[in-house]
Parts: structure tokens; sequence; C-alpha cells
């Protein structure tokens, strides 16, 4: 109940605040700089390095791709839990929750409404991030990559950054304040990213999965089936995740 006014209200906050645009002016700033980056990064060097570093620094379209990923999925998402981790905790602490809640207005509202807002602003900064990285690939290498499956890979890290969202929305709503909220989105996230590397069904299972096999389907290299478990189980995890978040605004003190 009352989700559409309050979605109303979060996308007038987002628009006027600029939080809407600052993690798509991010995600374009990584989407450009990264093949020129790598592109370049070798000319720029001294002439007595360049023989030397040179042949020791990625190139091409697929360690363009592969940095473009690892990029995002590292400053990307931290300034993506900073943008989220104080939506609900700055807004209790202000009291203005309290006032919004004396409405009629449900908690599940009030949570589903800011989930969507932040999962269009993400969506809208992976469109900056990826085409523009595309069209810069296509400039700078002959061949780049195609468009198709670099979308899709890039439809992955969109079900990444879902989950992200989903668990910082309720760590924010677990906490009276911003600090709480940042150490158990940072813990949880780094926790997450480190069991692919344990290998085997923590490999296959984990939602931090999805960004190996983001690289390699936008890099043509892998299945259309790779990596539908983990994004069952990320999608299972925002749903989960989302309602802690208002069993948690439920059982707090008014």
């Amino acid at each position: 109940m009352g989700i559409r006014p309050f979605l109303d209200k979060e996308w007038r906050e987002s628009w006027r605040s600029g939080r809407l645009f600052l993690l798509s002016a991010l995600f374009l700033v990584l989407g450009i700089s990264t093949p020129l980056m790598l592109k370049f990064l070798p000319q720029l060097l001294p002439v007595e390095w360049q023989s030397i570093l040179g042949p020791l620094l990625p190139s091409g379209p697929a360690a363009a791709v592969d940095a473009l990923f690892k990029n995002l999925a590292q400053v990307g998402v931290l300034v993506l839990v900073l943008v989220v981790m104080g939506t609900i905790a700055e807004e209790r602490a202000r009291g203005q929750l309290e006032l919004v809640l004396s409405k009629p207005v449900s908690v599940a509202g009030i949570v589903w409404a800011k989930f969507a807002v932040h999962a269009f602003a993400f969506l809208l900064a992976v469109l900056c991030a990826f085409l523009p990285f595309f069209a810069y690939l296509q400039i700078l290498y002959s061949p780049g990559v195609a468009l198709l499956p670099l979308l899709v890979g890039a439809g992955f890290f969109v079900v990444y950054g879902l989950l992200v969202i989903a668990f910082t929305l309720f760590a924010s709503a677990l906490f009276a304040g911003q600090v709480g909220a940042a150490l158990l989105s940072g813990g949880f996230f780094l926790a997450l990213s480190f069991l692919p590397n344990l290998g085997g069904d923590f490999a296959r299972l984990s939602p931090a999965g999805l960004l190996a096999a983001a690289r390699g389907l936008a890099l043509g290299a892998g299945r259309p089936g790779d990596g539908l478990l983990g994004i069952g189980i990320a999608v299972g995890g925002v749903a989960v995740f989302l309602c802690l978040a208002v069993v948690a605004m439920r059982n707090h003190e008014w």
C-alpha cells in the first residue's frame, strides 16, 4: 500500500539530490577510460621503459572487457553500496520515516519503492558504461567485440548489482546509523566475492560467480546457460533480503 506515491517521492529526491546521476557518471567514466587506458598507456611510458614494460601490459578487446568488469565489480559496486546504504538510515535518523509511516503507507511499499528507484539508477549506470565502451572498442580495435554478447554479460552484472542493492537496503533497515550498514554490507560482499576462489560448488553456486560468467559471455567464450543457477540464487536472495528489510523496519521502535 502506498508504493506509488512513495515511488514518486523517491524519484524526485534522487533527481534533485543528484544520486540518480552520480552512479551513471562514474560508470560512464569507467566505460570510456578503460579501453583508452589499455590502448594508449604503453605510449605514455618513458621511451626507455616501453620495450621492457610494453609487452607486459594487457591489450586488445578481451583485456579491455576483462578490465571493465573488474573495475565495475570493485569500484562500481563499492560506490553503489555507499549510495544505497544511507537511504533508510538517514531518513530514520532525521525522523522522516516516522512521519511517513503516520500516513497510509505500508513498510513494504517504502522498501520496494526504494529498491525500484535504485535498481533503475543502476540499470541506467550500466548502460552508460557498456554502450560507450562498445563504441570505443569498435574505434580503437578492429575487430572489437559483438554487441549482443556484451549486453548479455552486462545483464548478468545487473542481476549481481540488484543483489547488492537488496542486501544494502536490508543492512540500512537493520541499523540506526550508516556505519553499521556500511560495515555489514562491506563484510557480506567481501565474503561473497571470496567464495568463487574456493572452487567447486562454491564457485558454481555463488552469485559472485556471475561476474566470471558475465565476462565469458561478453567475450563470446561462454554459453547462454552459464551462470543461470547463479542468477536464480541471486534473484532469490533479492526477494529474501527485501523481505528481511521489511521485517527489520516493522520491528523497529518508532
